[in-house]
Order: C-alpha cells, then structure tokens, then sequence
C-alpha cells in the first residue's frame, strides 16, 4: 500500500488550521484538483468528536470521485477513511496538528491509499509522491491568507 507522511510548520494557531481544514467545501477554491466537494451527512458524538461523510471529486490525469468517512477531533486530528470509490480500494489517512508556539501549528499529514488493478502505478506514484507537497503548500497558502484577513 503506497503510503506518506509529511510534516508542515504552519503560521496559524491550531483553532484556524482546523477550521480550515474542515471546511471541505471550501477545497475547489484554492486546491485546484479539487472539482467539487459535496458534505452528504454530518454528525456530532457525545465526547465532542464530529463525524462528516464527503464526497470528493478530483482531477489527477483523469477524473475520479470518491467518499471519505471523516472524523474531526477539534483542534487536535482530523482521520478518515473510504466508503466509497470505483478508483480507489483504500484510502485512509489524517491531519495531526500540534502548537508549534508563537501562533504556529504543527500539521502532520499522514496518507495510505491502495488504487485498483487498472491504474497505472505512475499516478498512484503521483497522488502520494508529488501531489502530496504541492497539496500541503496550498493547505498552508489559504490557512495564512484567511488568517490575515480575520485580524
């Protein structure tokens, strides 16, 4: 199972960094693979933890959609896993964030994803390998630029 791991210093506090990073809907507007994004069902667990079901498409080489079981731990995580997929067999995968002092946050994001037979190993190789830093480096680029216009 092709699998990444990277760390990224973010000049945020964690409240801002998670917030935007659930705001799924939001992703078309600065992840440009980002077709669309569709939140299907959101819930709410007694200990605080939310759940949001969400279904992403995406264009890398070709189009793909697929739905994500996501679960929010305020401030803290943000994991998730495949419902669904004709692309993907598994997708699974989290943000860890952590303060990093000074207003900063730590965000690791951690992904293991498995693409069915008839998927060349190139793009898989792309969405873990390349798209990955790219993806992070716009993460970081709205999460900042919505910070300065909330000040």
């Amino acid at each position: 199972m092709p699998s990444a791991s990277r760390s990224i210093t973010i000049n945020v506090p964690v409240e801002h960094l998670f917030d935007t990073i659930t705001e799924y809907e939001s992703y078309p507007d600065f992840i440009p693979e980002t077709l669309g994004v569709e939140v299907l069902k959101r819930s709410k667990k007694k200990d605080g933890t939310r759940v949001a079901e969400v279904k992403f498409d995406i264009k890398v080489i070709k189009q793909v959609d697929y739905t994500l079981r996501l679960t929010e731990e305020p401030n803290e995580r943000v994991s998730w896993e495949l419902i669904e997929g004709r692309v993907f067999k598994t997708n699974n995968g989290s943000w860890d964030l952590k303060p990093a002092g000074k207003g900063k946050t730590e965000a690791i994001y951690t992904v293991d994803i498995t693409i069915g037979l008839l998927v060349p190993q190139a793009i898989t190789n792309m969405l873990v390998g390349s798209s990955l830093p790219k993806m992070l480096e716009q993460m970081k680029d709205r999460a900042e630029g919505t910070y300065k216009k909330k000040k």
